[in-house]
């Protein structure tokens, strides 16, 4: 972080490689999720995430990827 509390300059990545998602009553097992800050003049981070279910009889995986304005959901 540099600059100042009211304008402030972020850089840097956030990584997680293992973890629990709920989303709307499904858990779902993190595999990876990274949140990179590469633009100090704007709130939004690229984000890369992958996670897997089980639902039924089927082993769902969801990756959301791209700029938080405007992200990519495949299943």
């Amino acid at each position: 972080m540099q600059g100042t509390s009211g304008a402030p300059v972020v850089f840097g990545a956030i990584e997680s490689h293992d973890g629990r998602i709920v989303f709307r009553g499904t858990r779902l097992r993190g595999q990876s999720a990274t949140v990179r800050l590469a633009d100090p003049r704007a709130v939004d981070p690229l984000l890369d995430a992958v996670a897997t279910s089980r639902i039924r009889d089927y082993e769902v995986t969801v990756q959301v990827s791209g700029r938080l304005s405007d992200l990519s959901v495949r299943a």
